[in-house]
């Protein structure tokens, strides 16, 4: 009877671990061996905009992504600072009227005080982006969106333990401009 009561409680705690690690778009989470990490941005919507006033490509576009370092609290370990290694941006469209678009990589090489938080700038539209769709929008109005997921490659300073931690984005690309 114990048995059975302890192996119920055991697959209960099993599907929660489970359904709680999995990310709603909003931040993702990880564990390294001296602390936890999780990375969530804080622009849930980018609008780019393929155009200046002047006519020109404008820069490109970035969200911030705010990374968060929780140390363990166990005794006696080494707080060890973490490096945001670089992010992978990849890009779903909406809509069947959205061109797919290739994944991209950014380095970085940001460093996070074990413990500590970091607000960490990543680039989900390039300049190389905007050109491609830069006559695409000759007299037309379309929107072009984008589900964006960035996957941040985070390690730990001395383990070599490393990580994936991913959040999401909305990213709609036009001539606002012009609008």
């Amino acid at each position: 009877m114990y048995l059975r009561k302890y192996g119920i409680a055991l697959m209960m705690l099993s599907a929660l671990l489970i359904v709680s690690g999995c990310g709603g778009g909003e931040g993702g989470s990880a564990e390294l061996k001296t602390s936890h990490v999780t990375a969530s941005v804080t622009t849930a919507n980018l609008d780019s905009d393929v155009k200046t006033i002047a006519g020109g490509v404008p820069p490109a576009d970035s969200v911030d992504v705010q990374v968060v370092s929780t140390t363990f609290p166990n005794p006696g370990t080494t707080r060890l600072d973490l490096r945001v290694n670089s992010a992978t941006i990849s890009y779903t469209p909406a809509n069947a009227d959205t061109p797919p678009l290739a994944t991209i990589t950014q380095a970085m090489g940001n460093i996070l005080s074990n413990g500590g938080s970091l607000s960490v700038p990543v680039r989900v539209v390039t300049q190389e982006q905007k050109i491609l769709f830069f006559n695409a929008f000759d007299g037309n109005s379309k929107i072009y969106n984008y589900n964006t997921n960035i996957t941040l490659h985070i390690s730990e300073i001395g383990t070599g333990a490393s990580v994936s931690v991913q959040t999401a984005t909305q990213v709609r690309i036009s001539n606002f401009v012009d609008r």
